[in-house]
């Protein structure tokens, strides 16, 4: 059985680039190695940029610089943004790669398989989440089809993470402790007490965003989402405001309704954190919107690709 030769970290960075239409391919170092550099991510410095000989690191492949990098779209146009909004919770894993012939279900696959072992208090938070929010957003594991470093990078430049990728529904594991796959479209099996499921193709799963996907403003979409959580949780922002927000008031003046949403984006946050998953909102543009961000993202590049050394 092999282990990957990249890091969880490392998909989950490229996962979010391809998901984000940004470009692609920055050098993003594991968390071990981190500590050392001190950065999250580079990408695209000057061939001679003297941070690479103070690295001692290989120069990384030549990107374009993303808006998808930058998430800074300004005030004035969130509430100009219209589309359909759906909320995406995904808990990343790695596999380990079984090639042995004396493999436990070799036969059954017919092939090599990657197999993911589950741990219990995630896949507990993760089922409860899907629970809270399954009327408002969609929770999955994701995890590559793939485990050379060679194949990632390849994968990474080809923008087919996505697609290389296999997905799970957090309810179908039950008291399962693995999850066995042939690849991104392959055969599914969980364990013990072995279950054969379908699997889901990331085209599957775009298609199930589009459908379930709601026509709102992103401030209706993340109240909608607070509150269905808060439900469950039979909490409510009538308890008293955090201490946090005593902070904030400090530094900004904010509107009661900025307040109210700062609270429900931290509701959805500490949900989405306890379950150990990252929580993305999936936007479907109408045409209105669609050019508005084209127009920003030619000008948000111009800027980047000038004032970026």
């Amino acid at each position: 059985m092999k282990p990957t030769e990249f890091a969880e970290r490392q998909y989950e960075t490229t996962f979010h680039l391809e998901l984000g239409s940004g470009g692609g391919g920055p050098f993003v170092p594991t968390q071990p190695l981190e500590m050392y550099l001190g950065i999250d991510a580079a990408t695209n410095p000057r061939d001679a940029h003297r941070i690479w000989r103070i690295l001692n690191v290989n120069l990384p492949r030549r990107v374009f610089l993303s808006p998808a990098l930058w998430p800074m779209l300004p005030r004035r146009f969130h509430s100009a943004i219209s589309g359909r909004f759906v909320s995406l919770f995904i808990q990343f894993k790695v596999p380990k790669f079984n090639d042995s012939k004396k493999a436990k279900y070799r036969a059954q696959f017919g092939s090599p398989y990657f197999e993911v072992a589950f741990t219990r208090h995630q896949q507990f938070r993760l089922a409860e989440l899907h629970q809270r929010v399954r009327s408002r957003a969609i929770v999955r594991y994701a995890s590559p089809a793939f485990w050379t470093r060679t194949d990632f990078d390849r994968i990474s430049a080809q923008r087919s993470v996505l697609s290389q990728s296999a997905y799970l529904i957090p309810s179908s594991v039950g008291t399962h402790k693995k999850w066995m796959y042939a690849g991104s479209s392959g055969k599914v099996i969980l364990n013990p007490n072995p279950e054969e499921i379908e699997f889901e193709a990331w085209q599957t799963l775009a298609e199930l965003m589009g459908k379930q996907a709601r026509e709102e403003s992103l401030r209706s979409h993340v109240t909608d989402l607070a509150h269905s959580i808060r439900e469950t949780q039979n909490q409510s922002t009538s308890k008293g405001e955090p201490d946090w927000l005593s902070t904030i008031r400090e530094y900004v003046k904010l509107s009661p309704e900025d307040e109210k949403h700062l609270i429900d984006i931290r509701t959805v946050f500490d949900a989405a954190e306890q379950a150990d998953t990252t929580w993305v909102v999936m936007l479907f543009p109408d045409d209105n919107s669609r050019r508005e961000f084209d127009m920003f993202r030619e000008r948000f590049e111009e800027y980047w690709s000038h004032y970026w050394f």
